[in-house]
Parts: structure tokens; sequence; C-alpha cells
């Protein structure tokens, strides 16, 4: 961002590949961020020199690698097979989708996250009300 590069493209599937990989404690955390300032300080000139259809492909993949494609599926096939909720849960996808590719990633995930609080009855007191065991 300091540099005038886009702060959060790096940063999720970063995490991802970190969390995946093992590294979730101090350690990771601190390698992370020493490569952050190796590459934004250091490093920049040489990756300047890497044109830009190649980064987009990059880009592409690793958006491709972070999809969780499973949970998309079966959203899409529980409304098919009329599962309680179903719909709900493809509406909230496809509004963050929208939102995500329209307006701005981080409204659109913002929103998508607080809707899906929304129907899962977190907050606001929407969700299924919950029937008292005896």
């Amino acid at each position: 961002v300091l540099a005038g590069g886009f702060g959060g493209c790096g940063l999720v599937p970063q995490t991802i590949l970190n969390l995946n990989s093992g590294g979730g404690g101090q350690i990771a955390t601190g390698a992370y961020a020493a490569s952050m300032v190796l590459f934004a300080l250091v490093i920049a000139p040489l990756v300047g020199q890497i044109s830009n259809p190649a980064i987009a492909g990059i880009m592409v993949q690793v958006s491709l690698e972070t999809i969780q494609w499973q949970p998309t599926f079966d959203t899409v096939k529980g409304v098919f097979e009329n599962k309680e909720g179903a719909i709900i849960r493809l509406g909230v996808l496809v509004i963050t989708t929208l939102l995500c590719y329209y307006v701005d990633f981080a409204v659109g995930i913002t929103t998508g996250v607080v809707l899906d609080l929304i129907t899962q009855g977190k907050i606001g007191g929407m969700g299924r009300p919950e029937i008292e065991k005896i």
C-alpha cells in the first residue's frame, strides 16, 4: 500500500498458504512480516520487471486455489434438492459475488459476512428460533 500497490491482494492467499502449511504462530507471523519488508524494499525493482500478464496469470491461479469449491457446489445442489435455507445461502453467495465484482472486494466480503451472520441468527435475531430442550 505504501509503495502504491493493492495491500490486500497478496495477503489472503499468503495467509491461507501459511495456515495450511502449519504456520500460525509468532515465528510464522514474524517471518511473513520480514519477507514482506524484504520484498517491498529490496526485491521490488526485480519484481517490477515481471510482465503484467504473468502477474495476472499468477493472481488468477491463486484465486482459483483459494476458492472453496465444495461448499459452493453443495449450496447450489441444496437449492435443487429443496434443502431448508439453501436458497438464502445461495442468495448471500450471489450478493457477495456481485458486490465484490461491481463495487469493491472489501464491501462484498463484509456484506457477505454480515448477511451470513444475520441469516444464521447470530446477530439481529433473524435466524431459526431455537427449540428449548426439556
